[in-house]
């Protein structure tokens, strides 16, 4: 190590660079005295200073020290003026002095030379000249090469006394020389030119070095902020070159801008943002310090930045007037950077144009470049760096600053300042309207904001402001009033119906209503707004007009959607029209979805009628999520009503929702609100005065609450009768038919149809006709036995004459029982025809002829049995008996003949023998209930059937007997007049008994003769109105031709009579003993017997 460091240091010194430039200028005067060109030689000493020149090494020797700065000046100076002898870019430069002085600089010596070598002379001075100027230009600072004064900038900028002087103060040395000496023409030529450009260099030096020197004072100011101690940029900053230096705005309080580049990008510097080099620029006097991303081309340079310096606040130009746009970007950019800060964010970068319309107006139009990571986007810019004037753009513009609908762009200007289509190049295309003025547009745009903002603070956060469509606004007049009509565009999954809900009468408060008429799509709505003299409502909104439909949608839309569940589902109207001619009916199709239901509207028809202003709204529920809605100022369902209708058919439509919503004001409808629909409307054939409608229970309600409000539904339907049919198996389980009629629907008398009798099944019986003028008939198939009930003058009598007149004339063989009165109703005609006749006070004979009855239908059991059949039906036709009906009248009276035995302690032989009479009686009367109650439960199948009569008979009439209960519960009942349906009728039709019983009174407030309930074995109850059937002497025509029959022998079944005196007391004996054994066998008869399909429950 020591050798090398002793011959390092004893080698011998280099020879210093400018030796060689020396011996070349040396040379060149030397051939420059012989006519030789000089300036080739002075090129090669001076390339061969800059070929030799040496990097330049520490002075102390250790290579860890740093350069020397004259050294590493020196060494930079000689590589440059290498490099400019070279070619090089700055021999393309022809716009500089310095070219031009290169080129010219051989002219005025040219003739000194041969010819031959004036080129090379020529081509070694413009090298020459070249590389000394690229040597100079960087003595100052490497980094800010000096860039000379151009030729064509002074000519093109310079003051013209300036441009005179340079092109006429060289000529005037010319003029005389030309004329006074023969110098050579390249010295004519070559002298003035030189003049020209030293005179150029002089007078417009200052002026376009101004930038140069800027730059070279702004490096040399940041690289003293850089190198400081601990300063707070040094190490972001390292190596920024100041590129550009512009200082703009008032000369006496200018703002500066330094474009600054960074040789390893400008991330660290924006990292530290402005803050760090405000304390800095604050002590050079700089109060007003910004730190700006700069543009290249339209993106972000990433390796450059701008600082803008000013000594205070008023050095930011005033955008209120107008200025030079380029300046009017740098106040943007400043306007937006402060802001960016406020909110964290990386600023964008600003142009801005000039696009107001008057001379004397400013109108800003800017438009934005988002950085490419860590800033703002356009909506939250729009949206929170313009909300506060504060800290937003605003400040420092002066101006307001609002954003483009779309945030295309942003407008600094005065409300209301007028602005040219030069802002159309930046306007969105085909948003907002179609307009080509570009004002119209920022007009526009104004009252959509305007407008917005009033939705946002009407709006739930949920939703978003539609978006309006100005171009297809109309707006009808007429009648004293004015309807507009604005188009709004919706965002999925909004729909009409989110915006119907709210109130939107601050939208326009001089509007008398203003309201939504929803798209056909969904998707989309007007906005309704009605000022002037218009209806409150559709009670009064007559017309058909676009102007009245537009308003009736809105009115009955809103009501509508009012009506909706808070939480859940839509509702679109199909159309709304008007129906009424003179008089306001609006009919609207509705549909609802999403979970919505018609039910669900249905419940809150109260509101819906308020809403609209109509006194009635009739629903026509098509399906669970559709329906059709009519208002109206009232029920115009009568026939003088047609005349207010465009369309008679539109009436009839109405007639079923009519008594559909009349179950709704009687309070028939279920949780949603949905009450019974009308499925079919007509007349019943035999009876056009009584209407037949079918009614669809509402799914879920039960057919308990619509019989327990008939009464009120017929009431607020305007029918003074009316009645629930019987169900079948076509009704299913949700359709029920009603007869109504505005009065009572019954013939006062209705004559017997015997020939409809004729024609009959055997075993059907017609006992008249109903409400519906139908035939009703005793059918002996469901109903085995029949009573025949009612108080005197009522019909009874004739009623059974009618059941006994059927019977004969079907072929069935009678037996008439009456011990009370004697069948004084049956002497004349049914008599003579009769099997047995017992009449009035014959007891004995009526307990043998039941106990006969009772004979003859073992018989037949006992036939069926050996025949194997199930009912005398089934027999053969040989050998099968009649049908036999046992008429048994007065049955009342009969069972009142049982009485009570006396005491008689003391033995006393009379009251003995009553007592025996009375028992005798009484055992007697038991035995025949007995007999009959068998008979009513076995004698169906023997073809065997009762025909009780009496005033009244109710089920404790027959239960004190055994099987009495049972007995009764095979009865058909028809009773008629008015009287007390209580323990008559089964339990279950008792309060539509009582219903029935007050609509079929007549005039007067009285039931007619022969009119009454009718219920058959299975409970089935009708109104009826029996057949008259003439009196005895018309019926005996009618049954004139049937063989009388062969009477029966009852006297085999006569009982014993009581003996008198002391054979009493045994005789007795022996009766209860015998009746009681009778008792017993006849309750385990009933109980073998086979059950009844319908309990009663009595």
């Amino acid at each position: 190590m020591a050798s090398t460091r002793n011959r390092t240091s004893q080698s011998p010194h280099p020879i210093p660079p400018v030796i060689w430039t020396l011996l070349g200028i040396a040379a060149g005067t030397l051939m420059l005295t012989r006519a030789l060109p000089a300036l080739p030689v002075v090129w090669l000493g001076m390339l061969a200073s800059g070929i030799t020149a040496k990097p330049p090494q520490p002075r102390s020797g250790r290579r860890t020290d740093p350069i020397d700065p004259r050294d590493q000046r020196r060494y930079d100076r000689w590589k440059a003026l290498k490099r400019g002898l070279l070619p090089n870019k700055d021999w393309t430069r022809w716009r500089r002095v310095s070219w031009w002085v290169a080129l010219t600089c051989t002219l005025p010596t040219m003739h000194l030379h041969p010819l031959p070598l004036q080129p090379l002379d020529t081509m070694a001075g413009f090298m020459t000249v070249i590389g000394v100027t690229r040597m100079l230009d960087r003595r100052k600072d490497m980094r800010h090469p000096y860039t000379g004064v151009s030729v064509t900038a002074f000519h093109a900028k310079a003051a013209p006394w300036k441009r005179i002087t340079a092109i006429c103060a060289p000529l005037i040395p010319v003029v005389p020389a030309y004329m006074l000496t023969d110098a050579p023409w390249n010295m004519l030529i070559g002298i003035p030119i030189l003049l020209h450009l030293l005179l150029v260099t002089i007078l417009d030096r200052t002026r376009q070095s101004t930038p140069w020197r800027r730059r070279v004072e702004w490096q040399h100011t940041l690289d003293g902020w850089v190198n400081e101690d601990a300063s707070p940029i040094g190490k972001a900053w390292q190596g920024a070159t100041v590129s550009q230096v512009s200082v703009l705005g008032d000369k006496d309080d200018p703002l500066t801008v330094i474009r600054i580049r960074y040789p390893q990008g400008n991330q660290n510097a924006l990292k530290l943002g402005v803050t760090a080099i405000r304390p800095l620029a604050t002590q050079a006097g700089h109060n007003i310090t910004e730190l700006l991303e700069a543009r290249h081309g339209d993106a972000y340079d990433p390796n450059a930045l701008r600082l803008v310096l000013a000594h205070d606040e008023k050095a930011i130009p005033d955008t209120t007037r107008r200025i030079d746009e380029r300046l009017a970007t740098l106040v943007t950019d400043i306007a937006f950077a402060r802001t960016a800060r406020t909110w964290n964010k990386r600023a964008p970068l600003t142009k801005a144009h000039q696009v107001a319309q008057n001379d004397g107006d400013c109108a800003w139009l800017i438009t934005l470049t988002l950085p490419p990571e860590g800033g703002s986007t356009p909506d939250l810019i729009s949206l929170n760096w313009l909300a506060d004037p504060q800290t937003g753009p605003q400040a420092t513009l002066r101006l307001p600053v609002e954003a483009d609908l779309y945030d295309a762009y942003y407008l600094a200007m005065q409300p209301g300042t007028p602005v040219s289509d030069t802002g159309n190049k930046w306007r969105p295309k085909g948003r907002l309207t179609d307009t080509r003025h570009f004002n119209d547009y920022v007009l526009l745009s104004a009252r959509y904001r305007s407008m917005q903002n009033m939705w946002v603070g009407l709006l739930p956060a949920k939703l978003k402001p539609p978006i309006p469509d100005y171009d297809r606004e109309e707006t009808l007049t007429g009648d004293g009033w004015s309807l507009t009509l604005t188009p709004f565009a919706l965002e999925p999954p909004a729909t009409p119906a989110d915006y119907a809900k709210i109130d939107l009468s601050r939208l326009d408060p001089e509007a008398r209503f203003t309201g939504v008429n929803p798209g056909t799509d969904g998707s989309s709505f007007d906005l309704v707004r009605v000022k002037g003299g218009a209806p409150d409502g559709l009670g009064m909104l007559n017309g058909g007009g676009p102007q009245q439909r537009y308003y009736a949608r809105a009115i009955v839309f809103r009501a509508l959607v009012n009506a909706l569940p808070a939480s859940k589902g839509t509702v679109s109207l199909d159309s709304c029209t008007q129906e009424g001619k003179d008089v306001s009916v609006w009919r609207a199709n509705v549909t609802t979805g999403e979970g919505a239901t018609v039910a669900d509207l249905r419940k809150r028809a109260p509101a819906i009628q308020a809403q609209t202003g109509s006194k009635l709204v009739l629903w026509n529920w098509r399906n669970p999520s559709e329906t059709t809605l009519w208002f109206m100022p009232g029920r115009l369902t009568g026939v003088e009503d047609a005349q207010h209708f465009k369309q008679r058919r539109r009436q009839k439509e109405i007639l079923p929702l009519a008594l559909s919503d009349a179950w709704g004001v009687a309070g028939v409808s279920d949780d949603s609100g949905r009450t019974p629909k009308v499925v079919d409307l007509g007349v019943f054939p035999r009876n056009h005065s009584l209407l037949k409608v079918r009614f669809r229970i509402p799914a879920g309600m039960s057919m308990s609450r619509i019989d327990a409000n008939q009464d009120k539904f017929r009431t607020a339907a305007g029918y003074g009768y009316g009645r629930i049919l019987p169900r079948g198996d076509e009704h299913g389980a949700d359709l029920w038919d009603m007869a109504l009629s505005k009065g009572s629907p019954f013939p006062t008398m209705v004559k017997a149809d015997w020939d409809y009798v004729r024609h009959s099944d055997g075993l059907t019986l017609p006992l008249g006709v109903d409400d519906m003028g139908e035939p009703v008939a005793w059918n002996v198939h469901d109903t085995y036995h029949i009573a025949v009930m009612g108080k005197s003058g009522t019909g009874k009598s004739s009623a059974a004459q009618i059941v006994v007149a059927d019977a004969l004339l079907h072929g069935w063989r009678i037996i008439i029982i009456d011990p009370s009165k004697g069948a004084i109703d049956f002497t004349q005609w049914a008599r003579p025809l009769s099997l047995a006749y017992v009449g009035n006070g014959q007891l004995d004979e009526t307990e043998a002829t039941i106990r006969w009855v009772e004979d003859e239908m073992n018989k037949r059991v006992r036939m069926l049995s050996e025949h194997g059949a199930g009912n005398i039906l089934d027999l053969p036709e040989g050998t099968r008996p009649d049908r036999l009906l046992i008429v048994f009248d007065e049955f009342n009276g009969y069972l009142t003949k049982m009485g009570k035995t006396a005491p008689n302690p003391n033995r006393d032989i009379s009251i003995a023998n009553d007592n025996a009479r009375i028992q005798a009686r009484n055992n007697s009367i038991t035995r025949t209930m007995s007999a009959l109650s068998k008979i009513a439960l076995q004698g169906r199948t023997a073809g065997i059937s009762l025909l009780i009569g009496g005033q009244r008979l109710g089920i404790k009439d027959f239960e004190k007997f055994p099987g009495g209960t049972q007995f009764y519960r095979t009865l058909g009942r028809l009773l008629l007049g008015n009287d007390t349906p209580e323990g008559v009728i089964s339990p279950g039709n008792v309060k539509e008994a009582h219903r029935q019983q007050a609509a079929m009174k007549g005039e007067g407030g009285q039931v007619p003769k022969g009119r009454g309930l009718w219920e058959d074995m299975d409970g089935r109850m009708t109104c009826i109105q029996t057949w008259y059937g003439g009196g005895q002497d018309a019926l005996k025509e009618t049954v004139e031709g049937i063989t009388p029959p062969q009477p029966i022998d009852i006297t085999p079944f006569m009982p014993e009579r009581a003996a008198m005196l002391g054979e009493v007391t045994r005789q007795a004996e022996q009766a209860t003993q015998e009746t009681e054994a009778r008792e017993r066998e006849i309750s385990r008869e009933v109980q073998e017997a086979e059950e009844i399909d319908v309990d009663w429950d009595f």
